[in-house]
């Protein structure tokens, strides 16, 4: 049980930020569906299509100052 021990707090951690995103963002429903039956897995799915592009939109919003 030594290597899944440490995996394990991590997954609920994951679906945890995913929760958090989805309830803050609510995109379609079925995602709900797939980030608690799923697990861990759905959560990772949800983040890396939902979260990740919304980051590459974010960044620009954080540049001090913009070109000219």
């Amino acid at each position: 049980m030594g290597f899944f021990s440490f995996i394990f707090p991590w997954g609920l951690v994951l679906q945890a930020m995913a929760l958090v995103h989805f309830v803050r963002r609510r995109p379609d429903t079925f995602w709900l569906w797939i980030i608690v039956f799923l697990g861990p897995l759905g959560a990772a799915v949800y983040i890396a299509l939902e979260v990740v592009p919304v980051l590459g939109l974010l960044r620009q919003s954080y540049v001090a100052f913009g070109r000219r």
